[in-house]
């Protein structure tokens, strides 16, 4: 048994434009945006800071990079960041 948020704000759907509202958050979508959170996200704040991980129990940046491998390389934090900068210049 698990929770499945289907989005952190209300959004568009296509059959039914901004009618259908599955976010945590209410969107106003005629007052400049203005967000407001829903019960849900007011469950969602209190369920993550009611299960937090102990400080000892938390992992460490360099047991996570160990860890993570893709294509049986280790992946470093600044390899991580080299890659997401490309993707910035990229796009413009």
């Amino acid at each position: 048994m698990g929770y499945f948020a289907w989005s952190f704000t209300d959004s568009f759907e296509w059959n039914s434009g901004y009618t259908l509202r599955f976010g945590m958050n209410y969107v106003d979508f005629k007052n400049n945006l203005h967000r407001y959170p829903k019960k849900s996200a007011i469950w969602f704040k209190k369920f993550l800071n009611e299960n937090k991980l102990s400080e000892t129990r938390k992992r460490s940046l360099s047991d996570v990079e160990q860890e993570d491998e893709v294509d049986g390389a280790p992946i470093k934090a600044e390899q991580a960041v080299e890659v997401v900068q490309k993707l910035k210049k990229a796009k413009t």
